[in-house]
């Protein structure tokens, strides 16, 4: 699909341990996708933060059931705000 929509060159996949792998990568991005076990999200999200280019965007997957998530998603909207970021939920 990304060699198909001509992104080849612009996208990279990773596979690993978010915890190993994220630590690694020099950054800024401009978009990440977190699609993890639910209790990682916070742990990477803390570890993407600091490279995270002005104005990027985070998709977290995996929102199945909105009001089962919504603790995990009030705290992290807390951290942003914390940090002085913008966060949006679609």
């Amino acid at each position: 699909m990304v060699a198909k929509a001509g992104l080849r060159s612009q996208v990279e996949f990773l596979l690993g341990d978010a915890r190993e792998v994220i630590p690694s990568l020099s950054g800024p991005f401009d978009f990440v996708l977190l699609d993890l076990w639910k209790e990682l999200y916070i742990r990477c999200f803390d570890l993407v933060y600091p490279k995270l280019g002005r104005g990027a965007y985070v998709a977290a997957d995996n929102m199945i059931h909105p009001r089962r998530r919504a603790p995990m998603a009030k705290l992290t909207a807390n951290m942003c705000a914390s940090r002085r970021t913008s966060i949006r939920f679609f």
